[in-house]
């Protein structure tokens, strides 16, 4: 997650939020609260809304919660170099 920047539009069902935002910041990642340009991910939930227009406009990568525990966990277990 080296300088994802990582955009939640809504609360997590399957793990706190903020667990899952010390992670992202733990991987060198960080989390806003909206999407730009500069947005690495957006983790959308089932009423995404206008993050997920914008997401789909600008070309950032969406991920439903799933997904992204599951890139989180593949990560975290991933060899640091």
């Amino acid at each position: 997650m080296d300088a994802a920047i990582t955009v939640f539009n809504q609360y997590m069902r399957n793990k706190d939020s903020r667990e899952a935002e010390a992670r992202i910041k733990a991987m060198g990642g960080s989390v806003t609260s909206s999407v730009t340009r500069k947005t690495t991910y957006l983790v959308a939930g089932e009423s995404a809304g206008s993050k997920l227009d914008t997401a789909n406009r600008l070309g950032t990568e969406v991920l439903d919660e799933d997904a992204f525990l599951a890139m989180l966990d593949q990560r975290s277990t991933e060899p640091v170099n």
